[in-house]
């Protein structure tokens, strides 16, 4: 269970049910409609609850975005100790999150022995986050500046243009110049209510992003296999 700190209307739902309290920071989403559903995709801390993701699927399922949305001051006194710039520490939450949502199935993972390789490639990546590629996304309307990095069929990127937020956005079959956000008033579409505590059902109400290397690993993760690895 993740706390909070955050005031939450706890007498709607039992106190044994609930994953977090109501979120005290702005949440974003995708500012167009999507024909498939959203979903709370996570949250966490470190320490009180600073991000919450939503989930959203496309068209016919084959296309998917998480939108994140990390509460700044609050992200960045809880990484650190272990991050002495906070924008690496959201490089790298994003790079995991890219990297989970790109393994294929388990029965396929359990052959390898290489896996801590492509996280290790990660972590180099989120340290390079300055040179990802930069684009334009529109949060509210306005253009704000973006990076992004592409792996194994997908990407994830962030900005860091809001005073109060970090967002990050990872997605399956998206163009990333094609983002477009939008504050959130209303969360029914996926699954909660504004202003009150988020309950472990909400949280099991979604899907996965789709997974374009279910049946085996792209080309991107060998190549992020050590030198020395058999290339078997």
């Amino acid at each position: 269970m993740v706390e909070s700190t955050a005031p939450g209307d706890v007498g709607r739902n039992s106190v044994a049910d609930v994953a977090a309290r109501a979120p005290d920071f702005t949440l974003y989403g995708l500012d167009e409609p999507w024909a498939g559903p959203g979903w709370v995709a996570g949250m966490g801390g470190p320490g009180p609850l600073a991000t919450l993701s939503l989930g959203h699927l496309l068209a016919d399922r084959r296309y998917g975005v998480t939108v994140k949305t990390a509460a700044r001051d609050r992200y960045d006194r809880g990484w650190a100790a272990e991050y002495r710039d906070p924008v690496e520490a959201v490089a790298a939450e994003a790079v995991v999150e890219l990297i989970a949502a790109t393994w294929p199935d388990p029965e396929i993972m359990r052959q390898v022995d290489w896996l801590e390789d492509v996280y290790s490639h990660g972590s180099r990546r989120a340290r390079e986050h300055r040179s990802w590629e930069r684009v334009s996304w529109s949060v509210d309307g306005v253009a704000v500046d973006a990076v992004c990095w592409h792996f194994a069929g997908a990407w994830t990127g962030f900005t860091i243009a809001l005073p109060d937020v970090y967002i990050v956005v990872t997605a399956v079959g998206v163009d990333p110049a094609a983002i477009r956000l939008r504050r959130l008033t209303d969360a029914a579409l996926y699954g909660f209510e504004l202003g009150v505590d988020i309950t472990i059902g909400q949280m099991a109400t979604g899907a996965p992003l789709p997974n374009p290397n279910r049946g085996g690993f792209h080309a991107d993760h060998y190549a992020a296999r050590r030198p020395t690895r058999d290339p078997g």
